[in-house]
């Protein structure tokens, strides 16, 4: 990034602008756009749109390591060594968490009446970029009419069977 440097210094002399007129237009310290122009700071995003305002080049042209136009051919990007590819880790993320959602769906089985609303938001949370986005659904709904059948055995047993309440007044 010395170029940077080099570049930063060349166009505020080019433009004729000390050190401290450029910080009063950025509104930063004259000592940072020292440290930008000696290599031992680097400034952010915002400032060197800014700075590409004020000496009247392109985000390119002031950050360019060189003075050929680069060509970038997305298709055929590879990461360097070292670099990981980023989709396979953004697959592992999905994975666990579609391994997560299938989890928390049959945990709730366990009580009766979870099992019924858990997987529903388990369902509102599914989405389909999981890997298993088809498996959730399906064992979420297999999941709420078991739930549902417990939760009416329950009930039926326990509180809608009034005739033996009755029959023994």
């Amino acid at each position: 990034m010395e170029r940077l440097a080099v570049r930063l210094k060349e166009a505020r002399e080019q433009r004729g602008l000390s050190q401290n007129e450029v910080a009063t237009k950025l509104q930063v310290s004259r000592q940072s756009i020292s440290k930008w122009e000696n290599d031992r700071a680097y400034p952010d995003l915002d400032n060197l749109i800014l700075l590409s305002d004020i000496y009247q080049l392109s985000l390119d042209e002031l950050i360019s390591t060189d003075d050929e136009p680069h060509q970038i051919d997305i298709n055929q990007w590879t990461p360097h060594e070292g670099q990981r590819d980023r989709s396979e880790s953004w697959s592992g993320k999905r994975e666990d968490e579609s391994l997560m959602l299938i989890l928390i769906v049959l945990t709730s089985a366990m009580i009766a009446p979870l099992g019924v609303f858990v997987p529903i938001q388990v369902l509102c949370h599914n989405d389909r970029s999981n890997n298993l986005h088809k498996a959730i659904i399906v064992i979420a709904l297999i999941v709420i009419v078991a739930s549902s059948w417990r939760c009416w055995t329950i009930l039926s047993d326990n509180w809608l069977n009034l005739t033996e309440f009755y029959q023994g007044n």
